[in-house]
């Protein structure tokens, strides 16, 4: 947060909004509101000084008597994600979500041990599917000390998590738990299965980034929001057709138009925006081509 921050600097070009999630002595169900309480800022241009304000008023929320700041990851990924389908700006743009988290993740039913690894993963995958990408930095604790309340030898803890969110925030294959995690009380209690979609190997890994430092912070967010603005690209002239007869290729493979790894058009029919895969790929060098319809053209 402050002036200096990404925030600030990239509010009018970005609808930034902002979710702080805290869990609930009391139990719940994973779909139940009351898993977590939520202090939200709606998305919108110009929205540094309303986000510093709920920022800097959660410090004096700490001791507030019902709550033990417990970290239901996955609840809180899936009442984001419902918030961004539900939000519908003009003109429209990629919907994404930067996760800023300082613990292993419990679940809304379980808070020890922190086994909350596959209804985070779960959630970052169901988003992915509805065009919403995940972007990952782990600080506090779940840096300086990655195996608390955490146990490696069952679970993927620490930055093993943050590499799982990465890559299923991108649609990447996720390394799959160890096996003894199936009996973690996390798993037994919500039904004893995995619900996640799992490799037995991976061999791409999705960027993440660790924080132990406020300038280390900053540095991430900017360099998160660099990326997904970098798949933005800004046309010479405005589409005036259906954007669906539109040819787009990367590296001369096509690119689906309208589709969670392809491309779409924001509303301004200048805007060309690339999406999951077809993002990942022009990140990584991949030649982009574009051609659109003469007006009047069949």
């Amino acid at each position: 947060m402050g002036p200096e921050g990404a925030i600030a600097a990239l509010e009018h070009q970005v609808r930034f909004g902002f979710a702080s999630y805290r869990g609930v002595a009391e139990t719940a169900t994973e779909d139940d509101p009351a898993c977590a309480e939520i202090a939200s800022v709606p998305y919108g241009l110009g929205n540094h000084a309303a986000i510093q304000t709920v920022y800097d008023g959660l410090a004096d929320e700490r001791a507030a008597p019902g709550f033990s700041w417990q970290t239901p990851t996955g609840h809180a990924i899936r009442r984001a994600t419902e918030g961004l389908l539900t939000e519908m700006p003009e003109p429209s743009g990629a919907k994404d979500i930067l996760l800023l988290t300082d613990g292993n993740p419990d679940t809304c039913l379980v808070s020890a041990p922190q086994c909350g690894q596959d209804q985070v993963i779960h959630a970052v995958q169901e988003a992915r599917a509805q065009g919403v990408l995940t972007l990952a930095i782990g600080v506090g604790e779940l840096v300086s000390a990655p195996n608390t309340g955490c146990n490696p030898q069952d679970a993927r803890c620490g930055s093993a998590h943050l590499q799982d969110v990465a890559n299923a925030g991108l649609g990447l294959p996720v390394q799959a738990p160890p096996a003894s995690y199936i009996y973690q009380s996390c798993v037994s209690r919500s039904g004893g299965e995995l619900l996640a979609t799992y490799a037995p190997s991976v061999s791409e890994d999705a960027p993440f980034f660790v924080a132990d430092t406020m300038p280390a912070l900053r540095a991430a967010i900017r360099s998160l929001l660099d990326g997904v603005l970098s798949c933005r690209v800004e046309l010479d002239v405005g589409l005036e057709d259906d954007p669906a007869d539109a040819r787009v290729e990367l590296d001369g493979e096509p690119v689906a138009h309208d589709d969670p790894d392809g491309w779409s058009l924001e509303a301004d029919a200048v805007s060309l925006v690339l999406h999951g895969d077809a993002c990942l790929a022009f990140q990584e060098g991949a030649a982009l081509e574009v051609g659109f319809p003469c007006p009047g053209d069949p």
